[in-house]
């Protein structure tokens, strides 16, 4: 698996389209290219979020795939709802037994 090459890809999928979408389902497209590498998409997991302020809201989410799990930190804007990235985290998952 080329973790450099996914991250590059939605590092540049996630400025391209800073407003177009949401981060989580920009994400999901993007490793559709990938899907050979990183297998079937298994589920999302989105944590509690954090207060940053009264009007940013911190938040964790987790896409994870057959071969791999993604960590997407999102920061909202509570009062238009818009979300952006704050980092992203590739980790392979591997064989267990």
């Amino acid at each position: 698996m080329n973790i450099r090459q996914i991250n590059l890809a939605l590092a540049v999928a996630m400025i391209d389209s800073a407003k177009e979408s949401s981060p989580l389902v920009k994400a999901k497209k993007v490793l559709k290219q990938f899907q050979n590498e990183i297998g079937r998409f298994r589920g999302l997991i989105i944590e509690a979020g954090e207060h940053l302020s009264p009007v940013f809201e911190s938040q964790r989410a987790q896409m994870n795939f057959d071969h791999c799990t993604i960590s997407i930190e999102l920061i909202t804007n509570r009062r238009n709802q818009q979300q952006y990235i704050s980092g992203i985290k590739l980790r392979e998952n591997f064989p267990t037994g």
